[in-house]
C-alpha cells in the first residue's frame, strides 16, 4: 500500500479521473439547467399566449361571469398539441385557468377553477394585480398556469418547471 501512495504516475492518473469526474458532473447540471431554462420560458409564452386568448374572448366570459368549459377545454387540447415538439409525455402537462373576483378591501377570492391533466400547485401570489374600476369595486383577474414533469425530477426542485401569466379581462 505504501508503495502504491508513493508512485507517483498512479498518484497522477487517479488525480485526473477524479477531475474528470467532477467536470462531468458539472457539465451534466448546465444542461440540465439549461433544459429546465428553456421549457420554463417555452411555458411562459404559452401562459401570456393563452391569457390573450382569454382577452380576446372577453365578450363571452363578461356575459356569463364565467370561463367557457369549451373554450378552456380547446386551449388545453391546443396547449397539448404545441408541446408535442418538447414534450415527450404530453400527459404530464398541466394546466388550470383560474378566475378572481376582488372585494371592497382588495382582497382576492378565488371565483372560478378549471383544471387539466397533471395537477399545477400555483402559490404565487395575485394581491399585486388588484385593478381599481371605481372607488368601491375591481376588476376580476384571470390566470392562465403551465406546468409539467421533468425526466430529472432534481432540476424540477430547484427551478421548477411551470409557469402563470395574470391579467384583467374587461
Amino acid at each position: 500500500m505504501k508503495k502504491f501512495i508513493l508512485n507517483k504516475t498512479a498518484s497522477v492518473s487517479v488525480e485526473a479521473s477524479i477531475v474528470f469526474l467532477g467536470l462531468v458532473v458539472i457539465l451534466a447540471g448546465i444542461a440540465d439547467a439549461g433544459y429546465v431554462m428553456v421549457n420554463k420560458s417555452r411555458l411562459e409564452r404559452l401562459s401570456y399566449s393563452f391569457l390573450g386568448i382569454l382577452r380576446q374572448n372577453d365578450l363571452e366570459i363578461t356575459k356569463n361571469n364565467k370561463i367557457d368549459k369549451d373554450l378552456a377545454d380547446g386551449l388545453y387540447q391546443s396547449a397539448l398539441n404545441l408541446s408535442k415538439g418538447y414534450i415527450k409525455d404530453t400527459q404530464s402537462l398541466g394546466m388550470v385557468i383560474e378566475h378572481f373576483e376582488f372585494d371592497k378591501s382588495a382582497k382576492p377570492k378565488l371565483k372560478q377553477s378549471l383544471n387539466y391533466g397533471k395537477s399545477c400547485q400555483n402559490s404565487d401570489s395575485i394581491d399585486a394585480i388588484a385593478t381599481p374600476k371605481s372607488k368601491e369595486s375591481y376588476l376580476d383577474v384571470y390566470r392562465v398556469s403551465f406546468c409539467f414533469d421533468s425526466f430529472l425530477p432534481s432540476s424540477k426542485k430547484l427551478l421548477g418547471l411551470k409557469a402563470s401569466a395574470a391579467g384583467v379581462v374587461k
